[in-house]
């Protein structure tokens, strides 16, 4: 079995996992701008730009928003709100394929749903362990 060590606090682990999400959030808004331009663009004197179009159009926002005020603030400190934004990046990406194939859209709606309600709940779901306890 691969056991990895990484010996630093758990207040450096979760940092990093601040700047782990911020990156991933980064790429899937790449992805998901350049998606959505790509699909947009339908005219056939500019149909031949539209890879490039979507890929400098995906490049530019994440760049934006990777040197914004918020997003360079909850990469680089321990905070949850990063990690908020990239689970609904990846609900929006898992969205994509609806487009795709309608006839799975009432499924995807529902994934969508989901994790939505993940990102806007605040707190944690009791354990079983002490949920019947009954203790203060």
């Amino acid at each position: 079995m691969l056991q990895v060590s990484f010996s630093a606090s758990m207040g450096v682990r979760l940092n990093m996992l601040s700047l782990v999400c911020g990156v991933l959030s980064a790429g899937l808004l790449c992805g998901l701008v350049g998606f959505f331009v790509h699909q947009t663009i339908h005219h056939e004197d500019t149909a031949k730009f539209a890879r490039g179009a979507a890929l400098f159009a995906g490049i530019g926002a994440s760049f934006v928003f990777v040197f914004s005020a918020a997003a360079w603030q909850t990469s680089t400190h321990l905070d949850y709100n990063m990690f908020d934004v990239c689970l609904a990046l990846i609900v929006l990406a898992v969205f994509i394929p609806a487009i795709r194939w309608p006839k799975l859209m009432p499924l995807w709606a529902a994934i969508v749903a989901v994790g939505f309600s993940l990102v806007v709940y605040d707190e944690p779901v009791p354990s079983s362990s002490s949920a019947g306890t009954g203790s203060s």
